[in-house]
C-alpha cells in the first residue's frame, strides 16, 4: 500500500532521515504552532508535510490549521493546511493555501534539498587518464562526488575516500577522518540523503562524515 501511494505522489518529497540524530537540525525545517511550540518537519513536499506532533495541541483529520513554516534562514511562511493523518507522535498535513512568494520560497527550498536525486553517474570514458577515483557522480549547482572504493566485487562496496565538490567548495574524506571541508556538512545532508546508490552506500558515507565531525 505505501509503495503504491509513494509512486503516485504528485510532488517529489524530501524526507529528512531520523537515524542521523543531530543532522536533522541541519536541514532547518520547522513548524511554529499557535501554542508557541516548535516541531521538526521530517517529510516535506509542495503538497504537504509531516512533523512531530506538539504536545499541547489536538488534531482531527480534516481540520484546517494555521501555523508558520520555517525554511532555513528565510522569513517564516504563514501557512494554512488540512490535517491528513494523526499518529502518536507525528501529524501529516496537506497545504491548502500559500501566497505566491511563499510557494516560490518552498519550491526553492525543496529544489536545494533534492540536488542529490539529480546526481548522475558519469561514463568512465569521460574520466581523465590519471583519475585516482573509481566512481564520479555529477549534478546541479556544480556538484561532483569522486569516490574511491574498497577492493573486491561484493556490493555495495565500501567508500575509502570521497572528494565532494559543491559550487567550487571542496570536502575531502579519507576513512575514518574528515580532512577538510567541515563547513559543507549542511549541503552534504541535503545531497547524500537523496543521492543514487547503485554501487555504494552514500547514506553510510554521510553517517561516517557526521561521526568524524564529532571527534
Amino acid at each position: 500500500m505505501d509503495k503504491d501511494n509513494s509512486e503516485k505522489r504528485r510532488f517529489p518529497r524530501v524526507h529528512f532521515r531520523r537515524d542521523f540524530g543531530a543532522s536533522d537540525r541541519i536541514t532547518k525545517a520547522f513548524a511554529h504552532w499557535r501554542s508557541l511550540e516548535v516541531s521538526d518537519v521530517f517529510d516535506l513536499s509542495l503538497g504537504g508535510l509531516a512533523a512531530s506532533k506538539p504536545a499541547m495541541m489536538d488534531f482531527s483529520v480534516g481540520e484546517e490549521m494555521d501555523f508558520t513554516l520555517e525554511l532555513g534562514d528565510a522569513p517564516g511562511l504563514p501557512t494554512k493546511a488540512k490535517v491528513a493523518w494523526v499518529r502518536d507522535f507525528s501529524v501529516g498535513l496537506s497545504f491548502v493555501h500559500f501566497e505566491p512568494e511563499g510557494h516560490l520560497a518552498l519550491r526553492k527550498f525543496l529544489s536545494d534539498k533534492l540536488i542529490g536525486s539529480h546526481l548522475k553517474e558519469m561514463n568512465p570514458d569521460l574520466y581523465p587518464e590519471n583519475a585516482d577515483f573509481d566512481l564520479w557522480y555529477s549534478g546541479p549547482k556544480e556538484t561532483h562526488l569522486f569516490l574511491t572504493l574498497s577492493e573486491g566485487e561484493e556490493l555495495p562496496r565500501l567508500i575509502r575516500r570521497a572528494e565532494i565538490v559543491i559550487d567550487g567548495e571542496r570536502l575531502l574524506f579519507e576513512t575514518p577522518s574528515l580532512v577538510s571541508g567541515s563547513y559543507l556538512r549542511e549541503s552534504l545532508v541535503q545531497i547524500l540523503t537523496h543521492a543514487p546508490e547503485d554501487y555504494v552506500q552514500l547514506h553510510t558515507l554521510l553517517g561516517q562524515i557526521l561521526k568524524a565531525l564529532k571527534k
